[in-house]
């Protein structure tokens, strides 16, 4: 629950609605999450659960009006590993964007 580090306190200093803009660098996931397909692993990175949590906590307090993804590199993955996580950030980020908008047309989510 947004505990590891200072993540979930820097998070929680945003004023909540605040708009912003949202980059997912996944060099953050660790070397066993990402299966090599980004040019820096961590030591010690994130889980794609961790991340996953980040995510919604972000675009669910804050006004995230765009997001981008870097640092992926499929041609250097192991096969199989990271397809159905990647697929599963990239709809939550396309479900938080759209919320967003319902949001600041006045719409129900």
């Amino acid at each position: 629950m947004l505990q590891r580090g200072t993540l979930g306190e820097a998070l929680t200093r945003i004023p909540a609605g605040a708009p912003g803009y949202l980059t997912i660098d996944l060099d953050v996931l660790s070397p066993e999450a990402i299966g090599g397909a980004v040019s820096t692993p961590v030591a010690n990175g994130l889980t794609w659960d961790e991340l996953f949590e980040i995510v919604e906590y972000a675009m669910a307090r804050l006004d995230v009006v765009a997001c981008d993804l870097v640092e992926f590199h499929p041609d250097a993955a192991i096969p199989g590993q990271w397809t159905s996580q990647l697929s599963t950030l990239i709809l939550l980020l396309i479900e938080g964007l759209a919320a967003g908008a319902h949001r600041r047309d006045g719409l129900a989510t």
